[in-house]
């Protein structure tokens, strides 16, 4: 049976790179009910079209992303999908 609401928490990190103007982007998604991570999960960086997949401690991550303000959309097989809007990453920020 597929659960209603995705739920999960996302553990954002931006670290400076590439002169200012890109950065890396990582996470973890995990069950906020089991409080367990979530390996396999697929996060979507829109508009860009960028996708990875979490590793088996839930964390991803994504290289050289422009700065700028972003929708995350988080999918995972028997979970509803997870979206983020506007999630800004951000120069010279950690």
């Amino acid at each position: 049976m597929m659960r209603l609401v995705f739920v999960f928490a996302l553990s954002l990190f931006v670290i400076n790179t590439n002169a200012q103007y890109s950065q890396q982007f990582r996470g973890t998604v995990t069950d906020q009910v089991l409080q367990q991570p979530l390996a396999g999960a697929t996060v979507t960086i829109s508009p860009l079209g960028k996708s990875v997949v979490t590793d088996e401690a839930g964390v991803f991550r994504f290289s050289n992303i422009p700065v700028g303000s972003y929708r995350i959309i988080i999918s995972y097989a028997g979970f509803k999908e997870g979206v983020l809007e506007n999630i800004a990453v951000n120069s010279g920020k950690a």
